[in-house]
């Protein structure tokens, strides 16, 4: 009886590690009303270009993975660009890390500090500056370059590719010439062809 009963007590706790354990899109913690966030630009349009504050509103801890498993549109509320999020991080570039993913964690009643890794959707607007505030929303497969986007994601993610060349390649496949993206970003001679190969893939 002593022996079930402490089977029965491990499975309990093992159990309870696994709830604590469970991991949240950022979106789909937002929708849930776990988080609250403000999100806001800071004069940049590419890479950690998006910075801001997120509270964990009840009262449990929560976890939400680092590496967006679907990119997020930043749809901003004045004139600035809209930006595509790929990752979230603690303000100062870190986060935690287990066997199974990367993850941030929030405890209740906390407000962080954290920071976003973006590719900037409008070549024409001017980057986002910190009084730019953007709302989350779902990235919708009616967005230009769409698929482009999401091919991305795990080139970005696994640093396959330079923040800089995923960006002059997205605004390309949106029409915008290589020789007016330089306006923007200056681009070597070796870095073209990098940004054709990824355009290809």
């Amino acid at each position: 009886m002593k022996k079930q009963k402490a089977i029965f007590t491990f499975l309990l706790i093992l159990s309870s590690t696994i709830i604590c354990q469970d991991r949240f899109e950022f979106i789909d913690s937002i929708d849930k009303g776990l988080l609250e966030y403000e999100l806001h630009g800071n004069d940049n349009s590419t890479g950690a270009a998006v910075e801001g504050t997120i509270k964990n509103v009840g009262t449990e801890i929560i976890q939400v993975e680092v590496n967006l498993d679907k990119p997020l549109f930043l749809e901003n509320n004045s004139v600035g660009q809209n930006l595509i999020l790929f990752q979230i991080y603690y303000s100062n570039g870190k986060y935690l890390r287990d066997e199974f993913t990367t993850y941030l964690e929030f405890k209740p009643d906390t407000v962080y500090n954290i920071v976003g890794n973006v590719l900037c959707n409008n070549f024409e607007k001017p980057n986002p500056v910190e009084t730019e505030k953007f709302t989350v929303k779902p990235l919708s497969d009616s967005l230009k370059a769409y698929d482009f986007i999401i091919k991305m994601k795990n080139p970005i993610i696994k640093r396959e590719c330079k923040m800089k060349q995923a960006q002059c390649a997205l605004w390309y496949i949106q029409g915008e010439s290589l020789e007016k993206i330089n306006t923007k970003f200056e681009i070597e001679l070796d870095e073209l062809e990098e940004v054709r190969e990824l355009i290809d893939k």
